[in-house]
């Protein structure tokens, strides 16, 4: 495919070919965030907005998450939502809950020990969201906690020691040209 250039040596996004990357943001959390709510709650700094320039473009969503709990076996519930929309969970069924997008029983490492408490788990997600939009749209982090105190970015008992884990964590969007 030849390329067309414009004036300036500069390439438009209409041009690029599908799947290309037009665009990345990215924020990137450092500090501690705790919760012990029994219902999703933002994780401060856990937010991106991007705004696509097509409605045929997708964003692809990456999220790097340290996550910590104050109990050495517990149920935690991380989200995706796009706005106010919970994005990419599960279809109902059953007597089940629909699954968020990355609800897992949280069994840091090494398990079921009192060692767990100083261990932090990585969670990664990856989806590939189809908007259709070419407005802003913002992604934010949602976790919950219930009948325990689960962190970001810090381990269940925080103490200054070698064998203390302290995390970061990041939300990357990424448009994809459709």
């Amino acid at each position: 495919m030849a390329i067309t250039r414009l004036g300036n040596n500069q390439i438009t996004s209409s041009l690029l070919p599908t799947g290309s990357v037009l665009q990345t943001v990215q924020t990137y959390k450092t500090d501690v965030f705790s919760t012990t709510a029994e219902t999703p709650v933002d994780i401060t700094g856990m937010t991106a907005s991007i705004t696509p320039s097509s409605t045929s473009n997708k964003i692809l969503i990456l999220l790097n998450l340290a996550v910590g709990s104050s109990t050495s076996l517990s149920r935690t519930n991380i989200q995706l939502v796009r706005g106010s929309t919970n994005i990419g969970i599960g279809d109902a069924g059953g007597g089940s809950n629909r699954i968020r997008s990355i609800s897992t029983e949280f069994q840091p490492q090494p398990y079921n020990t009192a060692a767990t408490l100083n261990s932090t788990d990585i969670r990664q997600h990856t989806f590939l969201d189809a908007p259709s939009s070419s407005s802003s749209l913002t992604y934010k982090v949602q976790i919950e906690g219930a009948a325990q105190t689960v962190y970001v970015n810090r381990t269940g008992e925080f103490a200054d020691a070698d064998i203390v884990s302290i995390g970061t964590s990041s939300l990357t969007l990424m448009e994809i040209a459709g």
